[in-house]
């Protein structure tokens, strides 16, 4: 269809050049009409251009990938407090796979573009805090499991800047959620909402550079808490968490080893936070509270993908 498109484009853009020229001669007319044929004649280069360059573009816009992740973990927790106290951190590398499925056709405005993705890690994390009887920042390391899993839908539109560059807004939504081993289990999670911009560069033949930025809005964060093995009476617990603005950014590289056949690496970023929580009373009595945290992630991916438009 975008083949036929552009072709019917150029034929079009073809005939009004050469309409425009022979009226030129036979009529004599001034600068105006000169003016005329230089924009239509740059138009129809254009249309040209963009036909041709794009395929790769497009090429790595409509596939099926899976990708090996290494994902970096830096969460810290604070104390409320002008000097924001540090409670408990825990950092490492986790290692997972993801899958993900784009396209890009003309579905309903043109150069549509969906595309969903589906990520697990599990691994183990340094964990550096205190016991929650007392004792300072420090004073208790151990190794944690980690168990997270995103879940991403986007819905855009791309729009062509260049022969070789591509820019696409989309809404972006997402589930996140992190199985952490502290204590007798703790997960966390939220939804998120927001838009984000990603541009494409055909940089050389069957190679595409992409760049993305997310802007979006954690909704309903909450923590459930297992309750201890060593607790007399149930201290587990679930309550919500203060929602907060979360970023993303991500580069990646897409090569076609075939026509069908496509290679992948990249790397991006995510952070977020976590706003305290309210005070909880147990079924042993006592109150609890989940503290404020800041969480970072920075994944690097190597994959395949086979294209199936």
């Amino acid at each position: 269809m975008l083949a036929k498109l552009c072709s019917r484009a150029q034929v079009f853009m073809s005939d009004l050049l050469e309409s425009s020229c022979h009226s030129g001669i036979e009529k004599q007319e001034g600068s105006m009409k000169d003016r005329f044929i230089i924009v239509a004649c740059a138009a129809a280069v254009f249309s040209s251009s963009t036909c041709k360059a794009n395929q790769d573009i497009l090429s790595a816009d409509n596939q099926i990938a899976l990708q090996y992740l290494s994902g970096n973990i830096d969460y810290t927790e604070k104390r409320d407090g002008k000097n924001d106290t540090v409670l408990d951190t825990e950092r490492g590398t986790v290692p997972g796979g993801a899958i993900t499925a784009v396209i890009m056709r003309d579905l309903w405005l043109g150069n549509d573009y969906l595309q969903f993705s589906y990520a697990r890690k599990r691994g183990h994390t340094h964990y550096v805090g205190a016991l929650m009887s007392g004792g300072n920042y420090g004073s208790v390391t151990a190794s944690s499991g980690a168990v997270l899993t995103d879940y991403n839908l986007r819905l855009g539109k791309a729009f062509t800047l260049h022969p070789s560059l591509l820019l696409t807004p989309f809404a972006d939504i997402g589930h996140h959620e992190w199985q952490r081993g502290v204590n007798a289990g703790e997960t966390y999670r939220h939804g998120s909402y927001g838009v984000g911009l990603m541009l494409q560069a055909n940089v050389m033949s069957k190679m595409v550079v992409s760049a993305t930025a997310i802007l979006a809005r954690t909704v309903d964060a909450h923590i459930d808490v297992a309750n201890s093995d060593s607790a007399q009476a149930s201290n587990a617990f679930s309550t919500s968490l203060g929602n907060s603005q979360l970023y993303k950014a991500a580069l990646s590289i897409d090569y076609a080893l075939t026509p069908a056949l496509h290679a992948s690496a990249g790397v991006d970023y995510y952070a977020f936070r976590y706003g305290r929580s309210a005070n909880v009373r147990t079924a042993n009595g006592l109150a609890y509270y989940e503290p404020k945290s800041d969480s970072r992630y920075v994944s690097f991916a190597v994959g395949v993908g086979y294209r199936f438009f």
